[in-house]
């Protein structure tokens, strides 16, 4: 009989061996987090895909956010002759053309023909500014341009 509690005592102790009640604390609060991790992920309008790791995981049309770090895609334009430009952007070199990333990623969209802007005249000989800088005017009303088909007219001189 002494022997089969000495055996049992062994086989006790060989039990306990191997990880603490500490360390076994330690990996099921690790395997908890592991767990509890969420992923996320959102493509962009250029193709390029998001996705971040973390507790709490959002996304929406155009970001993801992970344990409140937000990430975004970039923002929606155009890339005409190698320059981006923001989706909206009037062409700096004609008035009557913008950037609309819903028409055309790659080049100039047409505003709707009408009103381009005014412009000053000056001195009675040209106009000042406007879309119509340079041409001759003898009033203001000379240097409002408008748009037709893309192209700002400018009314200049009218015909006496």
């Amino acid at each position: 009989m002494k022997q089969l509690v000495v055996m049992a005592l062994a086989v006790l102790a060989l039990a306990g061996c191997g990880v603490s009640e500490q360390d076994g604390a330690a990996e099921d609060a690790l395997a908890t987090r592991t767990d509890a991790l969420c992923t996320t992920s959102t493509e962009c309008w250029d193709g390029s895909v998001l996705s971040c790791q973390g507790a709490t995981c959002t996304a929406d049309a155009g970001s993801v956010t992970c344990d409140g770090v937000k990430q975004s895609c970039p923002q929606k334009g155009c890339i005409i002759n190698g320059q981006f430009y923001y989706d909206g952007v009037t062409n700096p070199y004609n008035t009557c053309q913008y950037c609309s990333f819903a028409r055309s990623r790659y080049g100039w969209t047409n505003k709707s023909d009408g009103f381009a802007g005014g412009g000053i005249c000056k001195y009675n000989r040209y106009c000042g500014s406007g879309p119509c800088g340079g041409s001759a005017c003898r009033t203001a009303e000379d240097c409002n341009g408008y748009c037709q088909n893309g192209q700002v007219v400018c009314p200049g001189i009218a015909a006496e």
